[in-house]
């Protein structure tokens, strides 16, 4: 053992290590079921469409949806007042009868609508509970902190990815009884988070009567105010990419745009799965650099990778008459700016982390983080619509560029801010 293992090792002894891969794990493992729940939804609707047809499918998405959002806060209220494990169980615990519960339902619609709604407000406790947990793990560990954001951040993005796969071969060989078989995995995520969980210390924090004056002190703090655009820009960014890609990859050509409607289901579907292979990667690698490199210097390198990738992919979509030779190299150029766009994320919650994590309300700050995450989507939703129906996939890469600088100024803002006070800090010391 090298003397960077042996420091890490000395930080983090390793039952302690086993007992936090079991947290990531069962988080991973929860956003699998969480999401492939959502695909057996789709499917048991979709064979049944003559009944319930595709707005019913929209409804219950939104109640899901809805449910989340409107949990975030409540239930970084309540990682703030309880253990974070006793959380995290319970989570586990709900989406379990979430799943169960569609899969007993027998096609009533109310019990539709409770089971959706239960299985948005389990993801919704899952975030603060879980990002609570890892602020006592990492307290006084800054060293390793950015590395465990960044594999939390990995865990979510592999449960996502493996889910519609898994769900349509549950579907396909057990149909319903799949209902089930994700109940089980829910329980087996509550088994992880129970001992994974474990015997962690929380860390010292200011305790106040009244839980909403947790909220007050969040929001007062200016570096979480400016941080916030920030965040929500590039999951709006993040969430133009995941939601009309695909869907304009497999629409009828268009004249000037290579991109659109030049690919099969099967093909967009193997992009994708190398898309996350290569965003995974470099989540790990920036976890490495956040032990040395600051939280806002990897943000402002990771907000470049994403202008590189979006011009790589306005030359792509421009690539009509231009050699397979030219267009293998922007790829490769692509894939390299990809795996540096995706240290931003891990930086971010990092420094989410830094700021939130000793104080009262940092149940309510990662509570933030899905508030902020979920209304990503619905400014994806409603401002890229717009800009898909008149500009298709240079809708994507005008509005990846919008949000794109708002978040620079955000950035810019912050960055003011830690100056202004490293400088304030530093007048106090020498004055003393």
């Amino acid at each position: 053992m090298n003397k960077a293992e042996a420091k890490i090792t000395k930080i983090l002894p390793p039952i302690q290590r086993a007992r936090l891969l079991a947290v990531l794990l069962g988080n991973g493992l929860l956003r699998l079921a969480n999401f492939g729940g959502g695909a057996l939804v789709a499917f048991y609707l979709a064979q049944e469409r003559e009944v319930y047809g595709e707005q019913m499918l929209a409804a219950l998405t939104a109640v899901s949806s809805g449910a989340e959002l409107l949990g975030a806060i409540p239930f970084g209220i309540l990682a703030d007042r309880f253990s974070p494990r006793r959380l995290l169980v319970w989570s586990a615990i709900l989406g379990a009868a979430a799943t169960q519960l569609f899969g007993l339902s027998g096609g009533l619609v109310f019990i539709f609508f409770i089971s959706r709604a239960f299985e948005g407000l389990s993801a919704a406790a899952v975030t603060p509970a879980i990002l609570a947990h890892l602020a006592d793990v990492t307290a006084g560990k800054r060293l390793i902190r950015g590395r465990i954001m960044g594999l939390f951040e990995l865990s979510i993005f592999a449960g996502v990815a493996l889910s519609s796969l898994v769900g349509s071969q549950l579907w396909e060989q057990y149909q319903a009884t799949a209902f089930s078989l994700l109940a089980l995995l829910y329980g087996a995520v509550a088994l992880l988070f129970h001992w994974g969980a474990h015997g962690v210390q929380q860390s010292s924090r200011i305790v106040f009567d009244n839980p909403l004056d947790g909220l007050k002190q969040v929001w007062a703090d200016s570096r979480l105010r400016r941080l916030a655009p920030a965040w929500l820009s590039a999951m709006a960014i993040l969430a133009l990419w995941a939601t009309f890609s695909p869907y304009l990859m497999v629409q009828t050509q268009v004249e000037g745009q290579f991109l659109v409607g030049r690919f099969a289901p099967t093909e967009v579907g193997r992009i994708a799965f190398f898309y996350a292979l290569t965003f995974g990667a470099g989540i790990v690698i920036w976890g490495e650099v956040l032990k040395t490199v600051p939280r806002l210097r990897v943000m402002y390198f990771g907000l470049a990778g994403m202008f590189g990738t979006t011009f790589c992919f306005y030359l792509l979509n421009s690539s009509g008459g231009w050699s397979d030779e030219l267009r293998i190299l922007i790829i490769v150029g692509c894939v390299l700016l990809l795996m540096v766009q995706a240290g931003f994320a891990p930086a971010a919650l990092a420094y989410l982390v830094d700021v939130a994590g000793q104080k009262e309300g940092r149940g309510v700050a990662m509570g933030i983080y899905t508030v902020l995450l979920a209304l990503g989507y619905i400014v994806a939703s409603v401002f890229g619509g717009n800009l898909i129906a008149r500009f298709h996939f240079n809708g994507i890469i005008l509005g990846s560029i919008l949000l794109g600088l708002i978040c620079f100024l955000s950035l810019i803002f912050l960055s003011w801010q830690e100056q202004a006070e490293a400088k304030a800090a530093l007048l106090e010391t020498s004055t003393q």
